[in-house]
């Protein structure tokens, strides 16, 4: 008979007989409705089936219904509503939005932000009328990128959830600002990030915009002091000794030149003078004769033996020209031979 089994009923405690009843009726006996059973007709082991029963996998794992929307819209009216008990959503860019089933008390839904890259939130939304804690209707709940929250309803209006995982109470800097102490390093100077400065409270290597330098509301620019050596070996053959690099955009203006008094002679039977020039400009030029006999006693910038030139004194280093001492004038060197110390104060102007 079709829809009946077999049921064994004892008649005392040696003596038991076999009757045939309808699935109904054994049902029935163990207090089930018939409704109650098509609770499990239909449902599947590991596989989430609608309004059915749901039964654990082979694994003893226990599934729910998950969907994978993109977020849309920018407001409460027209972000992607959700259906699904874990929703993973794609496409968040700190504009577009999801939004929450009407709220039940206890029922779960979980919605992962599954764009990580900074600054690309997804807004959450509750419902018109409804909320997410404290919010406020139409208020989204902003998830971070690649985080996740878990929404419970409390009521028929009312979503709550925990904080975002990587924010803090009170916290007011945005991920942007948080974002400059990332790879910062004690004691160095890294660039576009936050300063910290190293155990012994220092900073290795430090670039200031002079258009930055202020005292008094007074823009004032950086002043450098540059120690060189130039050296008959270094200057033969056209070359030279460089007093600062040429940067992309630097320039410099020539406050001072000490030629330092102590230095050896420059080989006799040479020719040369030395300058102090970016290949545009030269700031001083020393004459070979006072390179060959060098000076006991520092002289300045002015000196007869140091001097200005013509309409040089204020006159800025070429942008990305490197400022150099090098060979001017006669044609015969002086034999690698000689070692004359200056001092040369430059202001960065760019």
């Amino acid at each position: 008979m079709a829809n009946t089994i077999e049921v064994a009923v004892a008649v005392n405690d040696n003596i038991q007989h076999t009757v045939k009843k309808t699935v109904a009726q054994v049902v029935d006996e163990v207090g089930l409705q018939a409704v109650e059973t098509e609770f499990l007709n239909g449902a599947l082991a590991g596989t989430v089936v609608a309004s059915k029963s749901a039964v654990y996998d082979a694994a003893g794992k226990l599934y729910r219904s998950s969907a994978t929307p993109a977020g849309a819209g920018t407001d409460v009216t027209d972000g992607t509503a959700l259906t699904a008990e874990l929703n993973y959503v794609t496409g968040a860019n700190g504009t577009v939005g999801v939004i929450l089933p009407i709220a039940a008390a206890n029922e779960t839904v979980t919605v992962v932000n599954s764009v990580t890259t900074a600054g690309n939130f997804l807004n959450v939304y509750a419902i018109t009328g409804s909320q997410i804690n404290a919010l406020g209707s139409t208020v989204a709940f902003q998830l971070n990128p690649g985080q996740i929250a878990t929404f419970i309803g409390r009521s028929a209006t009312l979503w709550n959830t925990a904080a975002a995982a990587d924010t803090i109470s009170g916290l007011t800097a945005s991920a942007a600002e948080l974002n400059f102490n990332d790879t910062s390093l004690a004691g160095t100077a890294v660039a576009s990030k936050t300063l910290v400065l190293g155990a012994s409270k220092n900073v290795d290597t430090l670039s200031i915009d002079p258009a930055g330098m202020k005292s008094d509301g007074v823009a004032i620019s950086p002043i450098k002091w540059v120690d060189v050596t130039v050296t008959a070996a270094l200057l033969d053959a056209a070359g030279n000794v460089e007093v600062i690099a040429g940067v992309a955009g630097d320039q410099y203006k020539v406050r001072d030149v000490i030629l330092v008094g102590g230095g050896t002679n420059y080989a006799a039977g040479g020719d040369r003078l030395i300058s102090l020039t970016d290949g545009t400009t030269t700031w001083t030029t020393i004459a070979n004769a006072d390179i060959e006999t060098a000076p006991a006693a520092s002289l300045r910038l002015g000196d007869v033996k140091v001097p200005f030139l013509t309409g040089t004194s204020d006159t800025a280093s070429a942008s990305a020209a490197a400022i150099r001492f090098q060979y001017s004038g006669g044609t015969t060197d002086h034999s690698a031979t000689g070692s004359i110390n200056f001092a040369v104060c430059l202001e960065k102007v760019a």
